[in-house]
């Protein structure tokens, strides 16, 4: 089993190392983890309910991000009669009648701004750093069983492990100035995922291009949970409103894949095109995923099969799915790509272990034709990253092999590069000016020397 962990520290501060060495912490983006916790709720089919509702991200040793991130916190809200709701042609319910105002609230990240000792500071650039934990676990356990045992099938194994790639690394996003015409990018979070989880790695990778990153709540993140498609409309008024002219880009990971697709959709009716659509690890059917998830938690976790049975699961998820949409069949993915029409890319991993990468393969019309590669790592042949087209679209599958949901998350050097390559041929990227340093005269830098 992986293991991970990773941290992130700011030109001005310096959070608590996140640790998610653990296997319960590294599964913090799976659909419905907290199933391996329910059999301490009763057993009851309500509450089996309430945990999928309440499913929260399981990633602990970071602090309060929603503190921190404060500064950038907004609220969007506009009179029912103001917004003209395509809701119910592409999600099969009107999502924009809450109150006599409807509203979201998102996060703004156009200037970084932080809480750090309770004054507000402005961050130029961040570092994030990723450890892959289980390479040195499995180093150590292979030296033991080969000092101990001598075999030569405990000498195949380690030779097997020191094949595999380091997926460690550090990053250091520096944050440029926005151009008044810099592209938007509207940010969707996967199930289980609150809004400033996006922030790392995701919202600091889009703003050290020049992008404005807007994160959305995650699909329960507030109530009702309507699986991310209560905000889409809001979303397309506000851009729409705010940012008439700047280009857009929609990105969703795992769950926030159908947010971004319908968004797409209300913005298309308005007249607005974006310009780019990123889908990132994209659940294609939420049933059939949770389902998947809940038969694994079965299958470690003794609690799960004493207390959740198949019966009371399978209850509980039709009526979570029965309260937050009227037709089911608006979460499947396949529709939703085939009515988009915005040049997209979608990134999957072939090891994902949510989402059912060869169901997602099956679904699209892929062209007949051979694939471009990248080896992100030249000395590691078996780890290829491909590139294929669809018929009929402007759209390209990316495929990673060996990273799990999680990994695919991280953003790590394998999935980064080719999403960077894609992008920037859809929008103008912008980096930072690379730092000056004092040149020195030749008498000076003999005597450095």
């Amino acid at each position: 089993m992986e293991r991970y962990a990773f941290n992130q520290s700011t030109s001005h501060y310096k959070n608590a190392e996140k640790n998610l060495s653990s296997p319960a912490k590294r599964a913090g983006l799976k659909v419905l983890l907290g199933l391996a916790v329910v059999a301490l709720l009763a057993g009851c089919t309500a509450a089996v309910e309430k945990r999928i509702l309440n499913t929260g991200p399981v990633v602990t040793g970071i602090g309060d991000l929603h503190k921190d991130y404060a500064p950038n916190r907004f609220r969007y809200c506009v009179e029912d009669d103001e917004i003209s709701s395509n809701g119910a042609d592409h999600s099969g319910k009107q999502h924009t009648t809450l109150d006599s105002d409807s509203c979201f609230i998102y996060y703004d990240f156009a200037e970084f701004l932080t809480i750090h000792d309770d004054e507000v500071t402005t961050m130029s650039r961040k570092t994030f750093s990723f450890t892959n934990t289980s390479e040195n676990k499995d180093s150590e356990s292979g030296d033991h069983a080969q000092d101990s045992e001598n075999s030569e099938e405990a000498a195949a194994s380690s030779a097997e492990k020191t094949k595999r790639p380091s997926l460690s690394e550090t990053i250091e996003f520096t944050f440029p100035e926005l151009n008044s015409d810099a592209p938007i990018v509207v940010m969707a979070p996967g199930y289980g995922l609150e809004a400033p989880h996006m922030v790392t790695p995701w919202a600091d990778w889009f703003r050290s291009m020049g992008l404005h990153p807007i994160i959305l709540p995650g699909p329960n993140e507030y109530p009702p949970m309507q699986f991310g498609l209560n905000y889409p409309p809001l979303v397309s008024n506000m851009l729409a409103t705010k940012y008439p002219d700047r280009p857009i880009v929609l990105f969703g990971f795992s769950m926030g894949a159908i947010s971004a697709l319908e968004i797409e959709q209300e913005l298309l009716a308005v007249g607005v095109e974006p310009e780019a659509l990123m889908l990132v690890a994209p659940m294609n059917n939420f049933r059939e995923q949770a389902s998947t998830v809940y038969q694994t938690s079965r299958e470690n976790d003794w609690r799960v099969r004493w207390f959740v049975s198949e019966d009371r699961f399978s209850t509980a998820l039709d009526r979570v799915i029965a309260n937050g949409i009227e037709n089911e069949e608006y979460l499947k993915l396949h529709p939703r790509l085939e009515a988009a029409s915005s040049p997209m890319v979608i990134a999957a991993s072939s090891a994902d272990d949510v989402v059912d990468y060869e169901g997602l393969r099956a679904g699209l019309a892929l062209k007949d034709e051979e694939r471009d590669e990248f080896f992100p790592f030249p000395d590691y042949t078996d780890f290829l990253v491909t590139f294929e087209s669809l018929e009929n679209k402007e759209a390209q599958l990316i495929t990673v092999p060996h990273l799990p949901h999680f990994g695919m998350f991280m953003l790590l050097h394998p999935l980064r590069t080719p999403l960077q390559q894609w992008l920037s041929s859809h929008v103008e990227l912008t980096f930072a000016p690379e730092p000056e340093y004092p040149k020195h005269s030749e008498g000076e830098a003999e005597a450095l020397q």
